[in-house]
């Protein structure tokens, strides 16, 4: 164990002179965090955690330093070695933080059946169905499910726990998207049979302006079931009903009339869930894409088998064994008092993926936040600039430097026209932008 001893510390003042070389303050913590005892003789000098010494990390955060530990434990007597999961876990515990990130090299979980990187895990609602699949062989993946169910379980509801790769920390911290895969403790998702039961100050909370008087009412006589995200609050909203498609009124096809997410709670995965649950309950279902927000779209599209485009715009998407065609003459005919208008018929989702946005949660450039740079041209203005373009919410529309007057922006941060469609477009160009021109600038909506 003294071998053991050496390599930690040896190792702990190598992670700290490397962020000290950086320009990061850094303390190292080679000993003195956890207390441990030994609980199994026969396993030597492995120590459980008993409790945590807290004050001098958090002495160190307060500080401005990273605090860099090693998974090593004392008995009073002895140095114990601790499993490296185990104490981050209970240094966690501990502290309380908001999010906890671990790096791997696969990047984050990735799905058996896609071999995909998946973007977030709600556990409340798929931990089941993970863990019981085959580990057969990679036992330490269906651990690490386990250690970070046990993580969240003893944090409070705001907590996360995201995995990672090591370059794409900023992603991960500073993005709605983030850089791999986020795990939260997740809420029930709740079925009704009426509108009527819901909490309505909550729904109409949610859903702000697209809750008119005759939306409502037409929700509350038509739906069949709705599906909310969340007990205290609701963070997402699922309304389908059951149309009639005969003159008779007999038979009927399910329509999702509306899907919505909180846009501070999209990237969570929450619009799969939905739709998941969704299916459980309607093995064929119809939709319209215009009425959902854009993540919702996105989602729904993953689910849809196919789509038909109406010479109106409206685009209409299903899946199952159903009759699309009339549950669409049958929305027509009820909302718009006509037949259906002139449709084309696009197939299978396979044969229209070019309609598709890659599901990267990356925000329409129309509703990015608009972004001014003012000294755009040293280390700090190119450095924001490659934050900026992996940053799903933010779009770059103005960027001062008068030195660079006229060059394109992306030709002196070295970017290729890619660019654009991650917020900084091919032609925009610096020029010269006083401090006291932003102002204009941001009352008429250009930053």
């Amino acid at each position: 164990l003294d071998v053991a001893k050496t390599i930690f510390t040896d190792l702990n003042n190598r992670v700290v002179d490397a962020f000290r070389k950086e320009g990061t303050k850094a303390k190292g913590f080679p000993s003195g965090i956890f207390n441990a005892v030994i609980s199994n003789p026969d396993l030597g000098f492995v120590g459980e955690i008993t409790s945590v010494n807290t004050s001098e990390v958090e002495d160190c955060l307060k500080s401005g330093s990273i605090p860099v530990l090693t998974s090593l434990g004392f008995d009073g007597e002895s140095t114990l070695n601790i499993n490296a999961d185990v104490a981050a876990r209970e240094m966690a515990i501990a502290l309380k933080p908001a999010r906890i990130v671990f790096t791997s090299a696969k990047g984050g979980w990735i799905d058996d059946d896609s071999n995909e990187l998946v973007n977030a895990i709600d556990l409340m609602n798929e931990y089941d169905g993970l863990a019981n699949r085959d580990y057969t062989g990679r036992q330490g993946t269906l651990l690490k499910l386990n250690e970070i169910k046990l993580l969240l379980d003893n944090l409070p509801q705001y907590s996360s726990v995201a995995i990672t790769a090591a370059d794409s920390i900023l992603k991960e911290l500073f993005t709605n998207s983030g850089g791999g895969t986020m795990f939260i403790k997740g809420e029930p998702i709740n079925v009704f049979t009426s509108i009527g039961q819901l909490d309505l100050n909550h729904l109409k909370g949610l859903l702000g302006n697209r809750i008119t008087d005759s939306y409502f009412e037409n929700l509350q006589a038509t739906a069949d079931k709705v599906y909310t995200y969340g007990s205290a609050s609701y963070s997402a909203v699922a309304v389908v009903s059951k149309i009639p498609v005969d003159a008779s009124g007999d038979e009927y096809v399910p329509f999702l009339e509306l899907l919505h997410v909180d846009p501070k709670s999209q990237g969570l995965g929450r619009e799969n869930l939905m739709l998941k649950k969704i299916k459980d309950d309607y093995p064929g279902l119809v939709w319209c894409q215009n009425n959902f927000d854009d993540a919702s779209r996105l989602a729904a599209e993953s689910f849809a088998d196919g789509l038909a485009k109406t010479s109106d715009k409206k685009t209409f998407a299903w899946y199952g064994n159903i009759d699309y065609k009339a549950a669409m003459a049958s929305k027509y005919l009820n909302d718009a008092g006509h037949a259906t208008p002139k449709t084309e018929d696009m197939g299978k989702v396979s044969a229209w993926s070019s309609e598709s946005t890659p599901s990267s949660n990356l925000i329409p450039s129309s509703s990015r936040v608009k972004v001014g740079l003012l000294g755009a041209r040293g280390y700090v203005g190119r450095e924001f600039a490659k934050l900026l373009i992996q940053h799903p919410d933010l779009e770059l529309t103005s960027a001062s430097s008068r030195a660079l007057t006229g060059m394109r922006v992306i030709d002196s941060f070295g970017l290729d026209e890619s660019a654009a469609t991650h917020g900084i477009a091919s032609d925009l160009c610096f020029e010269t932008v006083e401090p006291e021109d932003f102002a204009n600038l941001s009352a008429s909506g250009e930053v």
